[in-house]
């Protein structure tokens, strides 16, 4: 699994969450979802995550701290999805199948 891997499948996991609201909006790796993606906030932000782990076969425990790495931690920018790949590759990348 490579970082390739995790933005493409984290572009699915946000196009599947957009499909359900009726201004639908296409999601590639330069989009911003906290910015570019009508209704989507910072309380999704644990349902993209457990599911993008869920795509790549990682187990969260039930109780697992879901981290937000959709906002850079130091100068609280928003992340576009290339960027949100990166950070779950940087945590996760040696356990996704």
């Amino acid at each position: 699994m490579d970082i390739t891997d995790i933005e493409n499948t984290l572009i699915q996991v946000h196009q599947e969450i957009q499909e359900k609201k009726p201004d639908s909006t296409k999601v590639q790796a330069s989009t911003c979802p906290l910015r570019d993606l009508p209704g989507f906030d910072s309380l999704l932000v644990p349902v993209a995550f457990r599911r993008l782990a869920r795509k790549l076969g990682i187990e969260l425990p039930s109780d697992y701290r879901v981290p937000n790495i959709y906002v850079n931690p130091a100068t609280r920018q928003r992340l576009t999805i290339a960027e949100i790949a990166s950070e779950f590759y940087q945590r996760f990348g040696a356990k996704a199948a």
